[in-house]
């Protein structure tokens, strides 16, 4: 988010900064909260695990986010983070809702992959993108580069699906994995990490030249993702295929603070 108002010489309010990390937070700690209070069993998963030895304290981290969050956004009142945060609180809902009930069958709607991606970066790119409109300025770059992240997203989180399959079988979770099975998973995963890297590549040799920096941050994130799986048996030791494969996404934000 933080190379964003630099590249497209833009200026966000200060809450901004603020809400966006809250809100992620907040919608992390609220997947994960509805995973455990479907069902009494214990979960072999250790995120599952802390989040139900703590779950009060879980809950009243959340309402304390929500209090800060919603003061933000009304004193002083922000148009822009109000309309930007209804529209990603209904998506929010709506995918907590089919979270819930945890359909693992085949149908349009069972992809929490591709919804939390959609999520993100909505979330980082809603805010930039209307300011941008406001001002009449062209949105269709911003836009492409929203979509590459979402596919970026949607690649990290469908190699955590294939690697956690075990995982979101012993907890009854919904995982696209769990409907297409793990080979077209991986078809899917070595697809996406193709195209993606050609669409980037592409993209670089006609975008203006202030794109390059983060593009170029974006084919890493992408194609890391190839390596981190190739890796996998040897990172699988306290999920650090996990938290490399999520370090990727502060390169952005590290290139532009490098610069």
């Amino acid at each position: 988010m933080l190379p964003l108002p630099s590249l497209f010489h833009i200026s966000l309010p200060l809450s901004w900064y603020i809400t966006l990390p809250l809100g992620t937070w907040f919608i992390y700690l609220a997947d994960h909260v509805v995973d455990v209070t479907r069902k009494t069993k214990d979960y072999p998963s250790p995120r599952h695990r802390f989040i139900k030895r703590n779950l009060r304290s879980i809950i009243a981290i959340m309402v304390c986010i929500s209090v800060v969050i919603a003061w933000q956004v009304l004193h002083p009142f922000s148009t822009l983070l109000f309309t930007v945060g209804s529209i990603l609180a209904a998506i929010v809902v709506l995918h907590l809702f089919i979270v819930r009930i945890n359909p693992t069958r085949h149908s349009w709607y069972n992809n929490k992959e591709l919804a939390i991606s959609i999520i993100y970066a909505a979330g980082i790119y809603a805010a930039p993108v209307m300011v941008l409109h406001q001002q009449g300025t062209s949105i269709l770059l911003p836009i492409y580069c929203a979509f590459l992240l979402a596919v970026i997203a949607f690649i990290n989180l469908l190699m955590a699906s294939i690697l956690e399959l075990k995982w979101d079988e012993e907890m009854d979770n919904t995982s696209l994995v769990r409907v297409m099975g793990m080979k077209a998973s991986i078809f899917l995963f070595n697809s996406l990490l193709l195209v993606c890297g050609f669409g980037i590549g592409l993209f670089l040799r006609k975008a203006p030249v202030e794109y390059a920096p983060m593009l170029l941050c974006y084919l890493v994130m992408a194609l890391s993702h190839f390596f981190i799986y190739k890796r996998r048996h040897v990172l699988l030791n306290h999920l650090a295929y996990r938290k490399l494969s999520e370090a990727l996404f502060w390169l952005p934000a590290l290139a532009w603070l490098l610069g």
